[in-house]
């Protein structure tokens, strides 16, 4: 190889960026994994302090607190979805 010149093909280093794409990927999704339950601990906390301000929205448990947070949040997913496929979404 002359001065200037690199050993590395442009094929290897396609391949080494597609690892590191998959590698990232798995990563991003272990830590969206991992951040699931407190998001929903969380919200639920929210719900329950909901529940204490605002009069006549009432919690009969912390289970109730959890599921109202799931509920939200499979519904906010939907709507974003849906303002996505229509063009108002981010």
């Amino acid at each position: 190889m002359g001065s200037g010149e690199s050993d590395i093909s442009p094929g290897t280093l396609y391949r080494s960026s597609q690892i590191a794409e998959r590698t990232q990927y798995r990563w991003s999704r272990f830590i969206n994994i991992l951040l699931l339950p407190i998001l929903i601990l969380v919200n639920a906390l929210l719900f329950g302090l909901t529940a204490k301000l605002v009069s006549g929205f009432r919690l009969k448990s912390f289970w109730s607190a959890i599921l109202g947070a799931i509920a939200l949040s499979i519904v906010n997913r939907l709507l974003l979805w849906i303002l996505t496929q229509v063009g108002l979404g981010s």
